[in-house]
């Protein structure tokens, strides 16, 4: 897919130390699959009067039928896919010390996957720097909540 390409392309930019052309390609990536959701929305019918879909098997070159629980699937795995994007688009953002920046693209991954791990370590940053300690708090109690980083969730909680 050319969104996963884009966003690949980010990641090698963002570790080159490119941040302008990491976040085109992030951008790009997003818009990429926010033009898959308008060619979904358009199928639609078509997909609802067979009740099944074909997808191309990302491990092979075949082609599988797939039902609506696939197609679920291939939901979460775009909406994981934008969690991302908007995630390294704050790790961007924080990079370059655009604190208030880094809360909106946060924001943005967190409506899409409230838990996303690497969103709400960024977002407390940002709050942090913003000033907005409470919030800041706020976030790292939910990240010690859950299972993952809960060791750095609570000496980050100790520091603030």
């Amino acid at each position: 897919r050319a969104a996963l390409s884009a966003k690949e392309a980010g990641n090698v930019h963002y570790k080159a130390g490119d941040l302008d052309a990491a976040m085109e390609s992030y951008r790009s990536a997003l818009a990429l699959l926010d033009e898959d959701v308008s060619d979904d929305e358009s199928d639609d019918d078509a997909a609802e009067a067979t009740e099944a879909t074909e997808a191309t098997d990302p491990s092979s070159s075949s082609t599988v039928t797939s039902t609506s629980s696939s197609s679920t699937s291939l939901s979460s795995e775009r909406s994981d896919l934008i969690a991302v994007l908007h995630a390294n688009l704050a790790a961007c953002h924080v990079q370059r010390h655009e604190w208030d920046a880094g809360v909106r693209a946060c924001d943005a991954a967190l409506r899409v996957r409230p838990e996303h791990v690497k969103a709400l370590v960024r977002r407390a940053r940002c709050l942090e720097e913003c000033g907005r300690l409470y919030e800041a708090m706020q976030d790292l109690e939910k990240l010690a909540s859950l299972e993952q980083d809960t060791i750095d969730a609570q000496r980050e909680i100790a520091r603030l």
